[in-house]
């Protein structure tokens, strides 16, 4: 939106000579802004933008992270020595929720690529969006790529959500 903006007040010279046309051009674009944005998270197909929505337009609190506080918890509870393959483009609240991030290994690290490919090397642990999760498409870390995974070693289910498992590997 900000570079539109800017666009139109570097490009736009013959409305400049007209302020009141200018201004009113700018004022029916944020407007138009505004709706659209308003609409797409509005019929998002995502709990979370929906829920954003919500809460910016209600003022009501959302308490919709239950569940990612509790794989949280109990990715706290292991040892600090653990690690854990996460990815965090689709387990966001679960990283903001974790107290050591140093544990994780994530999709912007070096050795990510090297985890996924053979996790038993390089984690202790590894968290999986179930079918259920609406973003497990997302992320190569769900059930459809779950059996690659499984192949490279012996997996334990150890703690389960609705939205998403969390195996260790032996």
């Amino acid at each position: 939106m900000i570079l539109t903006i800017l666009c139109l007040v570097i490009k736009a010279k013959p409305f400049k000579s007209n302020t009141a046309t200018f201004k009113g051009l700018l004022f029916l674009l944020l407007l138009a802004h505004i709706f659209t944005g308003y609409l797409f998270l509005k019929k998002s197909f995502i709990d979370d933008e929906r829920n954003f929505l919500t809460v910016l337009v209600k003022r009501v609190p959302a308490n919709k992270q239950d569940e990612s506080q509790d794989m949280a918890n109990y990715i706290n509870s292991l040892s600090p020595k653990s690690k854990i393959l996460l990815d965090d483009a689709v387990a966001y609240q679960i990283v903001a929720f974790t107290h050591n991030i140093k544990s994780l290994t994530l999709p912007y690290q070096e050795d990510y690529l090297t985890a996924i490919e053979a996790p038993g090397k390089a984690d202790n642990y590894i968290l999986i969006a179930t079918e259920k999760n609406v973003l497990s498409p997302y992320t190569l870390l769900n059930e459809e790529y779950g059996p690659i995974i499984y192949q490279s070693g012996n997996m334990q289910k150890v703690y389960q959500t609705e939205n998403w498992t969390l195996y260790k590997i032996l």
